[in-house]
């Protein structure tokens, strides 16, 4: 079976190697007792296999002590008389009388190809083949399960599953998942806490979405796929993210309060985001251009995390950009219902 994959693959201009453990086999010689004719000679299998131990790899007979010490000694055929393949046809393993029976008479040797190495997982004997693909594994891998799922047939008894970098991606994108998700929703918590409300956290998740569209975008753009790097980057961006909506909905919230009465309230509003416009910059700029010489892979290995530099350069570009127009926005429409509410609620008392 395992030379059959490793033809199959090997058909596709993608794979460049298959790491088959079937393909150098250790060969062995296999000695096939003859029952009938050792029945016949008056003795068993356990009686030749013994013999044959003794000549070839010797048998411990007793100690020979000499100055309080134990010296094993072992009974072996000289080295002279087992050093070939005949020598061992011609073991005496068996005596009839006055007649010795060589092992040759006994049964018969065969040179066969066997295992260099059996190997168990969960009480099963299984075999592991590696593919190796050009371009990236993370792309190819899909592919290499359809090419594989429509070309090979398992015979009744067998069974296959994708393991190594397929299963270890697998679940630490879930793992990934989980952890932005629980990361979400903490922050939102925290933002709660500190504005005691639920409605400005609310608008400042707003960037979140803006930031992950521009992170998959900037690695559609340079080829690059979702990868386990890029998923800790969209980690790490969401703080960079939020914090930028913080400076921006506290601000609005402290000048619009200071110009109280001063202005109408969008003006105030517009004119609270023009001011927060360059600490906003100034921090994704730096931020950014920190994230650059990783994102332009210049050491050895720094490929490997290119695309979590990616990932950050696009999310925060995005949302730095959109922030300062998408959350002043939400701002306004959510906060419009509730001044209209606090507007009719004066009205109401003045004419009380």
């Amino acid at each position: 079976m395992s030379n059959r994959i490793e033809e199959v693959m090997l058909q596709d201009s993608m794979v460049i190697s298959v790491d088959n453990p079937r393909t150098s086999g250790v060969p062995e010689m296999h000695y096939i007792l003859d029952r009938q004719v050792v029945s016949r000679a008056g003795s068993n299998l356990s009686e030749v296999a013994n013999s044959f131990k003794t000549q070839a790899r010797g048998t411990q007979v007793g100690y020979f002590r000499v100055g309080g010490r134990e010296v094993p000694i072992e009974v072996r055929l000289q080295e002279e008389y087992r050093q070939s393949l005949q020598d061992m046809r011609e073991f005496q393993v068996l005596q009839v009388g006055d007649q010795r029976i060589p092992l040759a008479s006994l049964g018969t040797f065969q040179t066969v190809e066997g295992v260099n190495s059996i190997t168990r997982r969960d009480r099963e004997t299984i075999m592991d083949v590696s593919i190796n693909v050009t371009g990236n594994p993370e792309t190819q891998r899909q592919r290499i399960i359809d090419l594989f799922e429509n070309e090979i047939v398992m015979p009744e008894g067998y069974r296959y599953s994708f393991t190594g970098d397929n299963v270890d991606q697998a679940e630490a994108s879930s793992n990934l998942f989980y952890a932005l998700i629980f990361g979400l929703i903490l922050t939102y918590m925290v933002m709660a806490g500190k504005f005691e409300n639920f409605r400005d956290p609310f608008v400042i998740m707003f960037t979140i979405p803006l930031a992950f569209f521009g992170s998959y975008l900037i690695l559609w753009l340079t080829g690059n796929p979702f990868s386990i790097p890029a998923g800790l980057g969209m980690i790490i961006l969401v703080g960079i993210v939020i914090n930028n909506g913080i400076v921006m909905v506290d601000y609005i919230h402290q000048y619009c309060d200071k110009q109280h009465g001063n202005g109408n309230y969008i003006e105030n509003m517009i004119q609270a985001a023009k001011r927060r416009m360059r600490p906003i910059l100034l921090t994704a700029l730096t931020t950014i251009g920190s994230m650059i010489p990783l994102a332009m892979e210049l050491g050895s290995g720094s490929e490997t995390w290119s695309p979590l530099a990616l990932t950050v350069i696009g999310g925060l570009t995005f949302s730095s950009i959109f922030t300062l127009y998408i959350v002043p926005v939400v701002l306004v429409g959510i906060s419009k219902p509730r001044r209209q509410a606090a507007k009719a609620y004066k009205l109401a008392m003045n004419e009380n």
